[in-house]
């Protein structure tokens, strides 16, 4: 994760699902511990989820 971020200018991690999004933020946090993430997380509706579990 470190390396992928180092190398472009505007990195941003897509993600459909509270479950991944739960465990994409986890990981990123860990892995960026002492600067803080260094990318964006965007939400992408692939229109899968039940409507009580997106963040509106």
């Amino acid at each position: 994760m470190r390396e992928v971020a180092a190398q472009f200018e505007k990195p941003t991690m897509l993600f459909s699902g509270v479950k991944d999004f739960n465990t994409l933020v986890y990981l990123s946090r860990k892995a960026f511990a002492a600067a803080g993430i260094p990318f964006l997380l965007l939400h992408i509706d692939a229109g899968y989820n039940f409507t009580e579990t997106l963040f509106l």
